[in-house]
């Protein structure tokens, strides 16, 4: 009996966070001191996983600075940059673009020449999954943006 209570309450919790609009998870991802992004690739030979990229955020204690950390498991990428408040709200900006593309029943998949992409949200207590539809143009955003950070650093 008191297994299926908790199997009651734990699909409650369940759909309670599922049921909160995606914005207001992202903001509580973003008011975290610290979250990481996880970004699996879709696509090559077999269309399967083959590889994914980490992005960690962490906001520095003496200012309003964050220290982002990025690695990729396709190109060995490794890249460590600092940015400010400003670019701290284009960055946000980043995943609300990627929310208005936002696909729930999307599946990935990539091919052998385009590669498909999730991105996992993490942050203490909070897990959020963007699927943005592959089709779209601002489906990479936020890669194109790590790629730009890289070529001004």
């Amino acid at each position: 009996m008191c297994l299926i209570v908790l199997l009651v309450l734990a699909s409650f919790v369940s759909y309670q966070q599922s049921s909160i609009p995606l914005e207001e998870q992202l903001d509580a991802i973003f008011e975290c001191d610290r979250f990481k992004v996880t970004i699996p690739h879709h696509g090559g030979y077999a269309a399967s996983i083959f590889g994914k990229g980490i992005l960690r955020l962490q906001r520095q204690k003496s200012d309003s600075t964050y220290l982002v950390c990025y690695k990729d498991a396709i190109d060995k990428r490794k890249l460590e940059f600092t940015i400010d408040e400003k670019e701290y709200c284009k960055f946000k900006d980043l995943f609300l673009r990627l929310i208005d593309i936002h696909n729930p029943s999307k599946k990935l998949s990539g091919n052998c020449l385009t590669i498909d992409h999730n991105y996992i949200l993490e942050a203490t207590k909070h897990t959020l999954v963007i699927k943005p539809d592959k089709g779209q143009t601002e489906s990479n955003c936020l890669i194109n943006w790590i790629y730009n950070k890289e070529l001004n650093n």
